[in-house]
């Protein structure tokens, strides 16, 4: 039903670019990422300054498996906007290959183009996973900071939780992120973040998954 809404709204609008980064991604999480790619390459067609399809059209690439072709995507998107959410997802693709310095020096990069929560909190991640353990506590500590005064993605925090490898807060904040319908939750639920791979046994996570990865049928 969501994807005939989606069709609809680019048959409305066939040059306009919004929907169909929303169709794309519906797509994409409904596994039919050839087809989510496409949609991406037409809304950057339409509107090639716009960050998000940049980033999204990496992601997709790097989860069909093409990494040569994400990573080029994401150093194109990096390019043009480096304070952008989006960054990390590079640095993780990055410390999935190897490249641990280079993923933090990308998201202190974007922490210094942003500062936003997010990008404190993706910053941690990485530092998490790359044995910085001290710098990333101060990182979540600066982002706790920021969430005393406004809102704060519970997402983002489950994020660094699961890189510190704080199981009972990682749940606590997916299941907040859940609740509250974090728009990211949907594509979180097919590809979560190379954090979250110590828990996919994990039976409490296994459920949350469920509860949110759509059926393909």
């Amino acid at each position: 039903r969501l994807l005939r809404e989606h069709d609809r709204a680019v048959a409305l609008s066939p040059g306009y670019s919004p929907p169909h980064i929303w169709r794309g991604e519906v797509l994409a999480v409904l596994g039919r990422i050839d087809e989510a790619i496409e949609e991406m390459k037409r809304a950057i067609a339409l509107d090639p300054v716009t960050p998000f399809p940049q980033f999204y059209l990496a992601f997709q690439y790097e989860v069909k498996g093409d990494t040569a072709q994400a990573a080029q995507q994401y150093r194109n998107a990096v390019k043009m906007t480096p304070g952008f959410p989006g960054v990390a997802l590079y640095a993780r693709l990055l410390v999935r290959q190897g490249h641990n310095d280079e993923a933090i020096a990308l998201m202190q990069d974007a922490v210094a183009h942003t500062a936003s929560a997010e990008n404190i909190l993706s910053l941690g991640v990485v530092q998490a996973l790359s044995r910085h353990r001290s710098d990333a506590l101060e990182n979540r500590k600066r982002a706790e900071q920021i969430a005393a005064t406004r809102w704060v993605s519970p997402l983002e925090r489950a994020s660094l939780e699961a890189a510190l490898g704080n199981r009972d807060s990682m749940l606590r904040y997916l299941s907040e992120a859940i609740d509250g319908r974090d728009f990211r939750v949907p594509s979180f639920g097919f590809s979560p973040g190379i954090e979250f791979e110590p828990y996919k046994n994990d039976p409490a996570f296994i459920k949350l998954m469920d509860g949110i990865r759509p059926s393909r049928t």
